[in-house]
């Protein structure tokens, strides 16, 4: 169960972390392969990312960066504490 519980989170991070990459690169937000992404990842990041000034140093968008960033650190520790309460 731990395993699977592990997987998951760490798949949700790849997630976030091809999202980032993503809003990185000029791609058509109809796409279906960034659409999956989006739609995967925006319960996590949209939240963060509405409370951020929106900023971007050239084609980097550093909202998104920040929030990725404290989704990860939050998934992180969701998944320890998880992980170490199952028997």
């Amino acid at each position: 169960m731990r395993l699977l519980i592990g997987l998951f989170f760490q798949l949700l991070v790849l997630c976030l972390f091809v999202r980032m990459i993503l809003s990185w690169l000029p791609l058509s937000p109809g796409n279906r392969f960034v659409r999956f992404f989006y739609n995967v990842t925006g319960p996590l990041i949209d939240p963060v990312a509405r409370r951020l000034p929106r900023m971007s140093i050239g084609m980097f968008d550093v909202g998104t960066s920040v929030a990725f960033l404290f989704s990860w650190w939050a998934i992180t520790i969701l998944s320890a504490l998880i992980t170490s309460s199952i028997p």
